[in-house]
């Protein structure tokens, strides 16, 4: 009797049949119950890392990108030098976006250039621990929900010194925080 399976590819039941077809290129394996060991990742693919970088850019900063935005030449000139060492986050990109919408297509393909080359950080439990507690005394009291999220994620990324904006409120509780704020076009201590 021939122990490869049918052509239908089922293998006939009863006494002594088995139900799993036998492999065709050697004997089956044992079959257990205890599931065979997983191979386990090494430690650095596990643990979640941010682009390296020094510079935060919010939506803001961000927007500067768009031609029509208001100190989009120095930003232009900034970025050209600057750029690989920025990271955005998914709050900036939504930001920068709506402006760029309401503005018509041609400043969203612009903006959508600008993002290809931009990596992004994902807003980590620190970064919302961040924005929530920011002291009162820095000024944070009257910060926006999404202001308030780019300092806090500017503060847990390990190399972020510089938060780039062109909000006054994010630049006040920023500096007040301790990082350094660059907006260019505009005078070093505008927001004050």
């Amino acid at each position: 009797m021939s122990t490869a399976p049918p052509a239908s590819g089922r293998t006939p039941t009863g006494p002594g049949r088995s139900r799993v077809p036998a492999p065709v290129d050697g004997p089956r394996a044992p079959v257990s119950g205890v599931p065979a060991p997983r191979r386990v990742p090494a430690r650095d693919v596990l643990e979640a890392r941010d682009p390296v970088a020094t510079v935060y850019v919010d939506g803001s900063a961000l927007s500067r990108y768009l031609p029509a935005a208001p100190e989009a030449r120095a930003w232009a000139v900034w970025a050209a030098e600057h750029e690989p060492a920025v990271v955005i986050s998914q709050v900036s990109v939504l930001e920068a976006r709506v402006t760029a919408a309401i503005l018509g297509i041609d400043p969203t393909l612009t903006l959508l250039d600008a993002l290809t080359r931009l990596p992004r950080m994902r807003l980590s439990d620190q970064a919302l621990r961040h924005a929530v507690l920011l002291p009162a005394g820095l000024g944070a009291a009257g910060l926006g929900a999404f202001a308030a999220l780019h300092v806090g994620a500017a503060r847990a990324h390990v190399g972020v010194t510089t938060l780039a904006t062109y909000d006054a409120a994010s630049a006040r509780v920023a500096d007040a925080a301790g990082l350094a704020v660059v907006s260019p076009g505009r005078p070093a201590g505008w927001w004050s």
